[in-house]
């Protein structure tokens, strides 16, 4: 959804709509001069059983926010709130953070940050995903037997002409 700057009026439109499992994105055009979502939001979301809200604003009641437990990924926090009085666009395709995001996109989020996967590239980013968490397996397997440094990294070295005695 895309709400104006300083303003969450549509957010409460978009808490009416969303379905169990949902998760909120809100283009907020990385406006940082008020907040765009709380606890009290984050209270409806979780009553509502939806998986999480992603804005590129801030939110303000991070105790709150917390104590709820509903998965909130925002820019930062503040203290102040915002108006209510529109306008904004539900259910439309938004810019949050500088990356596209269409209804129906699969949104991922932990402690490292969010990632978008568009709806048509599900099958093959799950199919790099599985490949890569196998590498990963592999390395740690190596790591763990003795192997620290992979033997790539001399080769690299060498190749771009370092010299290290």
């Amino acid at each position: 959804m895309k709400a104006r700057p300083c303003d969450n009026l549509i957010v409460y439109k978009a808490l009416e709509i969303a379905q169990p499992g949902d998760i909120i994105v809100i283009g907020i055009y990385n406006y940082t001069a008020s907040s765009t979502w709380g606890d009290l939001t984050s209270l409806i979301g979780k009553e509502k059983r939806l998986a999480g809200m992603v804005t590129d604003g801030l939110v303000r009641d991070i105790f709150g926010i917390k104590e709820v437990g509903l998965p909130v990924f925002s820019r930062g926090s503040i203290p102040t709130s915002p108006f209510k009085d529109g306008p904004g666009d539900v259910n439309v395709p938004i810019t949050c953070g500088g990356i596209s995001v269409k209804p129906g996109d699969i949104i991922f989020g932990d402690v490292d940050g969010v990632v978008v996967i568009p709806q048509e590239s599900v099958d093959q980013v799950v199919r790099r995903a599985l490949e890569i968490a196998a590498e990963e397996e592999k390395k740690v397997r190596d790591i763990k037997s003795g192997h620290f440094i992979p033997d790539w990294v001399e080769k690299t070295l060498k190749e771009r002409g370092y010299i290290i005695d």
